[in-house]
């Protein structure tokens, strides 16, 4: 087995990130069925979900029984540009014992070019219309990592720390001054075999 540490020999590539913004602006004729309106008027709010973004859950606060809410919430999220983003959305009914699905639909990112805003319009079920607009910029941080590779700092630290931990380890078992540790199966017979002589 190689005693190599892999990270040590793996260079960090800077990449660039995209920042999606997504508003969500506001719900139209949002609605829970026939039956289902009848006796509750929903107290409605969105979640957004990218599957491949880091922060990958968002969601606005919920409006007591309202079919025309109007949320005006910003959210962001970090993407990789290589990957296949899609923004699903879901449109909830918040109750006490647990929400309720009124729909969902999705909107795949690569649609959107960089530098656009667009806003558009999610059909939930037959009658309700959700309103966001979408943003997408190049993300001026370059500090995103998308892979575990390390860099030099990270790579000097790893070695103090490890130099640190050692002399505790050595402090803690009294091992400061150098002795003789048997490694090899022989070394290990010769020196039981010197323990029983002084023994004897």
């Amino acid at each position: 087995m190689s005693a190599l540490d892999p990270y040590q020999y793996i260079i960090v590539e800077q990449q660039y990130s995209h920042k999606f913004k997504v508003k969500v602006l506001r719900a139209e004729n949002v609605t829970k069925g026939a039956l289902g309106d009848l006796l509750d008027t929903p107290d409605p709010y969105v979640e957004l979900f990218i599957p491949t973004a880091p922060e990958s859950r968002k969601r606005t606060r919920h409006i007591d029984n309202d079919i025309n809410p109007e949320w005006n919430e910003s959210f962001e999220f970090i993407l990789d540009p290589n990957q296949d983003n899609v923004l699903e959305l879901t449109l909830m009914d918040a109750n006490y014992v647990m929400d309720e699905t009124l729909g969902s639909a999705s909107y795949n990112i690569s649609k959107l070019k960089v530098g656009q805003t667009d806003l558009v319009p999610f059909l939930i079920g037959k009658a309700t219309n959700v309103y966001l607009e979408l943003s997408l910029e190049v993300c001026s941080a370059m500090d995103l990592r998308f892979s575990l590779a390390l860099c030099d700092k990270e790579k000097l630290y790893r070695q103090r720390r490890r130099e640190r931990v050692m002399l505790g380890i050595k402090k803690l078992l009294d091992m400061e001054k150098p002795r003789f540790l048997p490694s090899a199966p022989h070394e290990v017979q010769r020196t039981v075999d010197l323990e029983v002589c002084k023994d004897v």
